[in-house]
């Protein structure tokens, strides 16, 4: 299904002062796999542009504001980017949406590759480098999302989707599936990153 897309849940401090910088260092172009994917997303969909956003990252509301305010109401504090990027900060996780059909990242070794190298380096600049990977709708894992409104850490959401939609795929590429000749995508995958570990020590 080509309009389902992207999701990647992970988890920060819970101290809504981490957020002061993030915008600032986006932009600046310190996170190297952030601005790959950004032009490539760029490249991919010229005709796309306008709506893609071309400019600068930019938070709806004063971050660190918003999040002392809302947090406790269950109401995330969104920073908004260019390349098809939106992060949603919650109380003690945040998810990452981004344009990437859901197909591809399953599919597509480039895309998956690209993906979960933003996902390493944003979790990273956090200090937790874990990611949960789920679809934006469609299907029941894309539900996962609810339990960051209710204050959930990234480990909450681990058991609501144990409870809700089975154990997780064993690898990205197993959650897709063809069910009575069309493809199927409901399915979720834990990203401990322990390749990227590896090599970085």
């Amino acid at each position: 299904m080509f309009n389902v897309e992207f999701v990647a849940m992970m988890a920060h401090t819970g101290k809504p002062a981490e957020l002061e910088d993030l915008a600032a260092e986006l932009q600046s172009g310190e996170f190297k796999e952030v601005r790959k994917l950004i032009d490539s997303t760029l490249e991919s969909r010229p005709n796309g542009r306008q709506w893609l956003g071309t400019g600068r990252w930019e938070w709806t509301d004063d971050p660190v504001e918003a999040a002392r305010r809302d947090w406790p109401k269950g109401i995330a504090v969104t920073l908004e980017g260019p390349g098809g990027f939106v992060f949603d900060f919650f109380a003690r996780a945040w998810s990452l949406y981004h344009v990437t059909p859901w197909r591809s990242f399953i599919d597509e070794e480039t895309s998956c590759n690209a993906l979960r190298r933003v996902s390493f380096e944003l979790s990273a600049r956090f200090g937790k480098p874990r990611a949960i990977y789920v679809p934006d709708s469609t299907w029941n894992a894309s539900d996962a999302t609810e339990p960051l409104a209710n204050s959930q850490s990234l480990t909450g959401v681990e058991h609501w989707l144990l409870e809700n939609v089975g154990p997780p795929s064993a690898s990205i590429p197993a959650i897709g599936k063809e069910v009575d000749g069309e493809w199927e995508g409901d399915g979720y995958f834990i990203d401990d990153f322990h390749d990227f570990l590896q090599r970085s020590d």
